[in-house]
């Protein structure tokens, strides 16, 4: 039995280069295919068959190891990291989303009794803030969430009708009246 983790190299005196990934049971005088990885990745560990063919010790006294197939799969990527100013970024572009949104955050939240007040709308604080990755770690997309305490002013709609019954009541208009009925 080879248990999993063991090590494969191109010969004894070169660095280990690969480990295979489960246990794995050849009977004697038996073949058998055994899935590897490198143990560091990169496009250089993408090789050719028959390169590797030296496991490490004690197994290299019983066991032949012949590459069959090429290793393949590495990459040297590019792995994006998010600065400081990416979410800086994203934290403007959240705060003006939600500027931009504030008329339908406004009427939402008043209801129907209140009626909010133009420009009164501000962003008073971030109460909390999840970064994914954090800054500094590499990651393809990243993802800024924050909850954000608001604010902004309202009127009763029962005191706008209240003064506007008194405008008219203290300064009639020729060919206005005031009714008492309301919908």
């Amino acid at each position: 039995m080879i248990p999993s983790g063991v090590h494969f190299s191109r010969s004894a005196d070169q660095p280990w280069l690969f480990h295979n990934l489960s246990e794995a049971t050849i009977e004697a005088g038996a073949e058998q295919t055994i899935a590897i990885e490198a143990d560091i990745p990169g496009a250089q560990y993408n090789l050719p068959p028959g390169v590797l063919n030296t496991i490490q010790v004690p197994y290299e006294r019983c066991i032949n190891v012949r590459q069959s197939e090429p290793t393949a799969g590495g990459d040297d990527g590019k792995f994006i990291t998010p600065t400081d100013a990416d979410y800086a970024n994203a934290a403007e572009q959240i705060r003006n989303q939600i500027l931009n949104d504030a008329d339908g955050i406004m009427t939402e939240k008043a209801g129907a009794l209140n009626f909010p007040l133009t420009d009164s709308f501000q962003i008073e604080k971030i109460l909390a803030e999840k970064r994914k990755p954090e800054s500094g770690y590499a990651g393809e997309t990243f993802r800024l969430e924050q909850r954000v305490q608001i604010s902004f002013r309202v009127v009763a709609r029962q005191h706008i009708y209240r003064q506007a019954e008194l405008a008219f009541i203290m300064f009639p208009q020729d060919g206005f009246e005031f009714s008492k009925q309301r919908n």
